[in-house]
């Protein structure tokens, strides 16, 4: 299983998920490699830190908030890189 798979596995169990909703590559797990980014919308119950919900150490990160939603674009340090767009609670 690519570590996009494994995270988004993790992201559907985490306590503060209240729904997610992949997109991008991770819907084609054939044409995924370790360098492809994970795309998700996640609805949110809490606010909850990035490396406690994705499972790693943010390198870089940039976010921004548009009518009610959060756009997360995270870099990890062991080169991961997810694209969040949550609702309902802050990353």
């Amino acid at each position: 299983m690519r570590w996009q798979q494994s995270l988004l596995e993790r992201l559907r169990t985490a306590p503060a998920v209240d729904a997610v909703r992949p997109y991008g590559s991770v819907l084609t797990p054939d044409e995924l490699d370790r360098w492809s980014d994970l795309d998700v919308e996640l609805d949110l119950v809490a606010d909850v830190a990035a490396r406690t919900l994705l499972g790693g150490e943010p390198w870089a990160w940039q976010s921004t908030l548009d009518d009610g939603v959060q756009h997360v674009r995270t870099v990890f340090e062991d080169g991961r890189r997810v694209d969040l767009a949550t609702r309902g609670a802050t990353l």
